[in-house]
């Protein structure tokens, strides 16, 4: 179910990791922006925890956003990459 919010029809792209910008971003996905995390095939610095998968923080940070993995050190990664931004409204990184 879609949070309805004064951000609803805005699409932010998050690059976001560690605390600040994940932060940053689930304040915008609680206003009811679409918020599409993008984390490397390693997974983002806070999935680096002694809990498989991540620790609270990260799953408290992830409320309301969908996610993807890419590659950006690859070109399809990069061009997927490319497409998202054409598409969206917010792009987030720190």
């Amino acid at each position: 179910m879609a949070i309805k919010g004064p951000l609803s029809g805005i699409r932010v792209l998050d690059l976001t990791h560690a605390y600040a910008g994940p932060m940053a971003s689930l304040h915008l996905a609680d206003m009811g922006a679409e918020v599409l995390k993008i984390e490397p095939p390693v997974g983002e610095l806070a999935r680096v925890d002694l809990i498989p998968g991540g620790g609270p923080a990260l799953v408290c940070a992830g409320r309301n956003k969908k996610g993807i993995v890419l590659d950006l050190w690859n070109d399809s990664g990069k061009q997927a990459l490319y497409d998202l931004v054409r598409v969206s409204e917010v792009v987030l990184e720190n």
